[in-house]
């Protein structure tokens, strides 16, 4: 057997041992970062879990609440819109909107004609 054919093999190996070392490397670090991810969705899954079944409890008492007696709610509803949108949204969304009258309208058409 010719050594130089011998050689060739040997850097082969050193090459394929190299490679199989820096892509085991690789792979670790991103099946690191993988299970990092899962990790953080599997938090926020079990976050957003306690969260609904918090928004449920609410809502179940909320709806204790207005069966037992909605008036409160009313004011209360109310008084969050006036925050929100000022007086005149309050109004419109509590069914109290100001009408005006045929009478004053027809007058006024009237005089600018």
């Amino acid at each position: 057997m010719n050594t130089s054919n011998l050689i060739h093999a040997d850097i082969f190996f050193f090459i394929t041992a190299i490679s199989v070392v820096l892509l085991t490397i690789i792979l670790i670090v991103i099946l690191f970062y993988i299970a990092r991810a899962v990790k953080t969705i599997s938090q926020m899954v079990e976050k957003i879990k306690t969260e609904s079944d918090q928004v449920i409890d609410d809502l179940s008492d909320l709806r204790e609440k207005i069966k037992d007696g909605g008036s409160q709610l009313t004011g209360m509803s109310k008084w969050i819109l006036t925050m929100l949108f000022g007086k005149a949204a309050a109004g419109i969304f509590s069914g109290k909107t100001k009408k005006t009258t045929k009478k004053a309208k027809t007058e006024d058409d009237g005089e600018s004609q």
